[in-house]
């Protein structure tokens, strides 16, 4: 997540030649290789693979140098799940809620291993310190494990599953749950979609539910 700040000119935050370090979130460029975290060039193994294996590759610049040298790239004001596919968010207005001013959003979950995904990121509410930056779960479940009893929670049709959007009416968050989708291997009429169902906390007492 980035912050703009008004008035300020310009300002430039990476795409698509910088990424921002999972822990600093200070920009690196997609051809680090020495960063701790998240890397897009990762070091050449020191055996290299036979040539019908899939070689590692390092991304290349889109910019020139000389263009490169004129940007200024801004750091990241948070860094948010990585494959956690985060959607819409809202601000806490009320103290009555808790948390006033601070950022809600929805994580709706990767889907591995087709997202690139090895574990069941997402799938919660964040939130995220407006002086800080600090990410935190707010409404998370209790393993992310990509295992049969996590899938068997986290997609249990009755609970919170891919929330896609967080509200707040006064001291009330809404959240929008898109639901299981289920896919089947046999055709079957088109049925009415069990989805965009909402669910709503209210009040400090119950917001860490």
């Amino acid at each position: 997540m980035i912050g703009i700040n008004i008035g300020q000119g310009v300002q430039f935050f990476g795409h698509p030649d910088y990424f921002h370090d999972p822990v600093t979130r200070q920009p690196l460029g997609v051809t680090d290789t020495m960063s701790t975290g998240l890397k897009f060039c990762p070091p050449l193994p020191e055996t290299l693979p036979p040539p019908l294996v899939l070689q590692p590759t390092c991304p290349d610049f889109a910019f020139s140098k000389a263009f490169r040298d004129t940007l200024t790239v801004q750091p990241a004001f948070a860094e948010i799940t990585f494959h956690g596919s985060s959607n819409m968010f809202d601000f806490s207005r009320t103290q009555a809620f808790g948390f006033k001013g601070d950022i809600f959003i929805s994580e709706t979950g990767a889907g591995p291993p087709g997202t690139g995904s090895t574990d069941l990121a997402g799938y919660k509410v964040a939130r995220i310190d407006r002086k800080t930056g600090e990410v935190s779960n707010f409404i998370v479940h209790a393993c992310t494990d990509n295992t049969p009893s996590c899938r068997a929670t986290i997609f249990e049709p009755d609970g919170l599953n891919r929330p896609i959007d967080v509200h707040f009416r006064g001291p009330e968050m809404f959240i929008v749950d898109f639901g299981v989708a289920v896919q089947s291997a046999v055709q079957v009429p088109p049925l009415p979609f069990r989805a965009l169902r909402g669910c709503r906390f209210a009040g400090a007492a119950r917001s860490g539910r």
